[in-house]
């Protein structure tokens, strides 16, 4: 058996459809390759329990794979902490947050939390409170990897704003669940009346995404998200086969704002690459007809993985307004001394950037 189908074994462990065949790893390479793959999956979990019952079997095998889910387990924990904290200095200042990603889906869609590793805490919050959360977060000792390209920029037309909590976890601070068009799209104030009760955590009340969202969001991170890889995948399929949930919701949510190619394509490449059996959302992810329009801002997303975040960032204004195109392009060619150093640039150098991608989007086009 090849080290890609052990993979797909770990990545697939557990799902209603997914095949029953194991995989043995003949060789100490071999292993060492698998725990590699697994690792960069985030499958650790999934992985080590394969092995435990004995669908997944090499030598030295389930030694290693303790030794990268404790590592794993650790970041986890650490990531909870820094969402807890988060949390609950927020909360004193009246800013409501939904938790988001993995740090919800392992304690809200897994049979248990180890299962659904994650090396950081991401969080939405809503646009209105990004500069009271931005202060209170500094206060409390969370510090920001970047400077903004300017304030009211990031407020206007921001997605994630990447915090170093104090006990050295990474904390995202989300505006919106997506980037790029798609960013502006979708209806985060639907998203917002949706939330769920969520789960408990450290004895706190977290808020999370209904269902349906947190389907539409792990698809999005699915195809939009830069290496987001098989663990992506395993959620979207977690969500469907195992806690079921209104798949059908989430086509219509998608639908209402111009994101169907990308729930459909996600449902593809997990259906395709966890090798699952046919399920109503896969059938219907197979006959859908793409879009046009998604279908060429999800290849800008492509690019921009492949490249730098402008082809991404280009897509959103075919989302906005005529005078939001202004402030979205003005911010970006004049950001902030401060955003112009931390990247390494001069004024000069960073006009001549904006003029050599744009001339290089006229000529692609």
């Amino acid at each position: 058996m090849s080290v890609e189908h052990a993979v797909t074994v770990a990545a697939s462990r557990g799902l209603p459809g997914a095949s029953a065949v194991g995989a043995t790893l003949a060789t100490d390479d071999d292993v060492d390759r698998f725990i590699s793959a697994v690792r960069t999956h985030g499958l650790q979990g999934q992985a080590d329990e394969a092995c435990t019952s004995r669908q997944l079997t090499g030598p030295g095998l389930h030694d290693k794979l303790l030794d990268v889910l404790r590592g794993a387990l650790l970041s986890c924990l650490a990531a909870e902490a820094a969402a807890v904290n988060a949390v609950d200095v927020l909360t004193e200042h009246g800013i409501d947050m939904l938790v988001l990603k993995g740090a919800a889906t392992a304690h809200l869609d897994y049979l248990a939390p180890e299962l659904r590793l994650f090396g950081d805490a991401d969080v939405l919050i809503r646009p209105g409170d990004h500069g009271r959360a931005l202060d209170v977060l500094a206060a409390e000792g969370y510090r920001r990897v970047s400077p903004p390209v300017h304030g009211w920029w990031e407020r206007r037309f921001g997605r994630t704003v990447t915090h170093v909590a104090p006990n050295g976890a990474e904390l995202d601070m989300h505006l919106r669940i997506a980037g790029g068009s798609f960013g502006f799209t979708i209806n985060h104030e639907d998203i917002w009346e949706r939330a769920g009760a969520g789960f408990v955590l450290a004895g706190r009340q977290m808020r999370a995404l209904a269902g349906p969202d947190r389907l539409f969001h792990a698809c999005c991170h699915t195809v939009l998200g830069d290496n987001s890889g098989l663990r992506s995948q395993r959620d979207v399929a977690q969500l469907l086969l195992n806690s079921q949930v209104d798949w059908e919701e989430t086509v219509e949510i998608a639908e209402a704002c111009g994101c169907s190619t990308v729930v459909a394509a996600a449902i593809r490449r997990t259906w395709r690459n966890l090798a699952l059996t046919d399920h109503p959302a896969s059938v219907w992810a197979y006959g859908h007809v793409d879009d046009a329009e998604q279908l060429a801002a999800v290849k800008a997303y492509e690019l921009t993985f492949a490249t730098d975040w402008a082809p991404e960032g280009l897509t959103s204004l075919s989302a906005l307004s005529p005078m939001d195109k202004v402030l979205y392009l003005t911010g970006l060619a004049w950001p902030s001394g401060e955003s112009l150093r931390h990247r390494g640039r001069t004024r000069r150098s960073h006009l001549a950037r904006i003029i050599q991608m744009t001339l290089g989007q006229i000529f692609r086009g």
